[in-house]
């Protein structure tokens, strides 16, 4: 090394933005509340399906490695469940879509 140079550092910032695509299943079983049920009440529901969505995030590194970031998510999901109900009716759910907002903060340790 020449004398008076500086040794070039392997560090790594985790500010930006990242992205990705998620698939998932999705499966229930309904519980049907005691006095609801002794009343002949709505009966269990048991939904499946799948879910297909994406995210996108983005962290912010400050000068002491601290770590904050943001990540929204959302999937369209087709879970249903259906089930009759004793008196010839049928009860029936869905899911079409969920979503979140997250917060998110961490340490960047090592080099």
């Amino acid at each position: 090394m020449i004398p008076g140079m500086a040794a070039a550092q392997d560090t790594y910032n985790w500010t930006g933005w990242s992205g990705g695509i998620s698939l998932s299943s999705i499966s229930g079983d309904g519980a049907q509340a005691p006095a609801i049920a002794t009343l002949g009440g709505i009966p269990d529901q048991s939904p499946d399906g799948f879910a297909l969505g994406g995210q996108i995030a983005y962290d912010n590194q400050f000068s002491n490695n601290m770590v904050l970031g943001v990540v929204a998510d959302v999937s369209f999901a087709n879970a249903d469940g259906s089930v009759a109900d004793g008196n010839f009716l049928r009860q029936t759910s869905e899911i079409n879509s969920l979503g979140g907002l997250k917060a998110r903060i961490g340490y960047a340790s090592g080099k």
